[in-house]
Order: structure tokens, then C-alpha cells, then sequence
């Protein structure tokens, strides 16, 4: 008879140890609601603050980088199972007392919490992501069209500074010169070169003005595709 108990008991014990993960998981359902839901409330603060980095800088004309973007879908897809989850868990939680004591209901409560958990789990890999968008490079990048565009900008002024000098420096040479003086090599070779920098750079501004109605054509055609 002794023997029998023991059997029991031992076989008891076993049920107990093994069925104690499960039982975590019912008794934390709380815990797992609350811990999710305050990782939604950090995570939708750093999702603001990145939509407004984005913001700013596609006011700027820059394009927002793949990784980006699918940070952005992802967050969206991990709230809105998240908020889910809350809802469905919140609910069973709200049943009265003997409806929680059946079956079905623990086995509610234990698949809820073990979701809950995993999600929670989700938006913190997100939200580690997420606190490394931190300025507007991390976000999104310049277009070539606006490379191009500030570098023409740049260089037209420069030319046109450059060429003021070449024609002063020209004159007093010809004044010079008028007077049975010799130019020097030095001016020779400056004056050479400075004419072939302006040749350059005339080239270059013709053909970045081409470039820029091309690029500017296939920025229409792209939004206009949106």
C-alpha cells in the first residue's frame, strides 16, 4: 500500500515539475500585458521621433533608405498584433471567477501570455533598432540630382570669380606689353592654364545643366507614378 502511495506521490510531483512552465505563463499573464504594453508606449516614442527625422528630411528633398522604411512597416505590423494581443488579453482576464477557473480559459491565458511575451520580446529588437536612427544620414540620403545641383552652384561663382582675375591680369600684361615688355613664363603658363580651368569648367556647367533637366524628369515621373 506504501508502495502504491509512493507511486502516486513520485508520479504527482512529476506532473507538478512538468506542468510548472505552463503554470508561469497563466499566473503571468498580467505581467506580460503590462511589460508589453509599456514596451509599446517607449517604442511609440521613438517611432515619432524617427517619423519627424524623416519628415525633415524629405522637406529637403532626400529620400528615405530602404532599411528605413522597412523599420517603419515593421513597427506599424508589430503594433498592431500588440494592440491585439492587449485586447484579447485584457478580455480574458476581465472573465469572472469560475470562468477562469476552466480549461479552455487557462489554456487562453497561457497561449495570451506566451504571446505576449514573444511580442514584447519583438519590439524590443525594433525599439534597439529604432534608437540608431539618430540624425538625418541615418534616415535618408541625397539625391544625386541635388549633388549635382549644389556642386553647379558652387562652381558657377568660382568661374565667374576666377575669370575676373584671368581678364585683370590680362590687361595689365597687354599694358605692359604695350610698353615693349616682355610677359614672363610664369604669366604665360598661368594664363594658359587659367583659360583651359575656364574652358573646363564652362563643359562642365553645360553638361550638369543637361543632367539636371534629365534628373528633374525622372523625379516627375516617378512621384507622378505614386
Amino acid at each position: 500500500m506504501a508502495d502504491i502511495a509512493n507511486v502516486g506521490l513520485t508520479a504527482g510531483l512529476s506532473c507538478w515539475d512538468r506542468t510548472a512552465n505552463y503554470r508561469k505563463y497563466i499566473q503571468s499573464l498580467a505581467d506580460n500585458l503590462n511589460a508589453l504594453e509599456s514596451k509599446m508606449v517607449e517604442l511609440g516614442h521613438v517611432y515619432d521621433d524617427v517619423n519627424r527625422l524623416v519628415s525633415a528630411a524629405e522637406g529637403e528633398q532626400w529620400i528615405r533608405k530602404g532599411d528605413l522604411a522597412g523599420w517603419l512597416e515593421r513597427v506599424d505590423t508589430h503594433r498592431k498584433e500588440a494592440e491585439k494581443f492587449l485586447a484579447d488579453g485584457k478580455q480574458t482576464m476581465g472573465k469572472t471567477f469560475l470562468c477562469g477557473l476552466c480549461f479552455c480559459n487557462c489554456r487562453a491565458r497561457y497561449k495570451q501570455s506566451k504571446l505576449a511575451e514573444a511580442k514584447r520580446a519583438g519590439l524590443e529588437t525594433e525599439l534597439a533598432l529604432g534608437r540608431t536612427f539618430r540624425v538625418k544620414d541615418d534616415v535618408a540620403y541625397e539625391p544625386a540630382d541635388l549633388i549635382l545641383k549644389r556642386n553647379l552652384e558652387a562652381l558657377h561663382p568660382k568661374t565667374d570669380d576666377l575669370h575676373s582675375v584671368f581678364e585683370t591680369v590680362l590687361q595689365k600684361v597687354k599694358e605692359e606689353e604695350d610698353n615693349y615688355r616682355v610677359r614672363t613664363h610664369e604669366v604665360g603658363c598661368w594664363l594658359e592654364r587659367v583659360q583651359l580651368l575656364e574652358k573646363e569648367a564652362q563643359e562642365i556647367l553645360e553638361q550638369g545643366a543637361k543632367e539636371m533637366e534629365s534628373c528633374q524628369g525622372i523625379r516627375q515621373e516617378s512621384l507622378s507614378q505614386r
